[in-house]
């Protein structure tokens, strides 16, 4: 029970790579999901700009977790 209780105390330290790791396989499986679906289907201009404007919000999900001490 001690040990638990060590691990839930440094949060932190676990915390940074199980989200890096959860990222990276979501951009690893999603991504080329969505770019196969969009070239099978023949989609308007107002959907590829969505699906533009999301990747750019993915990309930017890394730098918001990082500490503003480690730039």
């Amino acid at each position: 029970m001690g040990n638990l209780r060590v691990i839930c105390l440094k949060w932190r330290s676990w915390l940074e790579p199980l989200v890096f790791i959860i990222y990276l396989i979501s951009l690893v499986v999603a991504l080329p999901i969505c770019v196969l679906i969009f070239k099978q289907d023949e989609t308007n201009i107002r959907t590829r700009t969505w699906f533009i404007g999301g990747i750019f919000v993915f990309l930017s999900v890394p730098v918001s977790f990082t500490p503003s001490s480690n730039i």
